[in-house]
């Protein structure tokens, strides 16, 4: 499916950019724990001490400053 493979983040001057790579990964977690990361409620280092993640203590941390929200995530349409 579309999440197959490995991809690239990068940031420049707080933007995001995704692409497609060939190169070894340096975090390993699957769509449903990216998924997780996307809504905001749980931190990368919670994810990593349940196993959702993988990689090299300085990788998870590069990780954490770009998916770790300040403030709790919230919404106004009630469910």
């Amino acid at each position: 499916g579309w999440a197959a493979g490995r991809f690239e983040v990068t940031t420049r001057d707080g933007v995001a950019s995704v692409a497609r790579t060939g190169a070894d990964a340096d975090v390993r977690l699957d769509a449903g724990t990216l998924a997780t990361l996307h809504l905001g409620g749980v931190r990368v280092g919670d994810l990593q001490r349940a196993g959702r993640l993988h990689g090299e203590p300085a990788a998870v941390e590069r990780l954490a400053a770009m998916a770790d929200l300040a403030d709790e995530p919230y919404s106004l349409t009630g469910f």
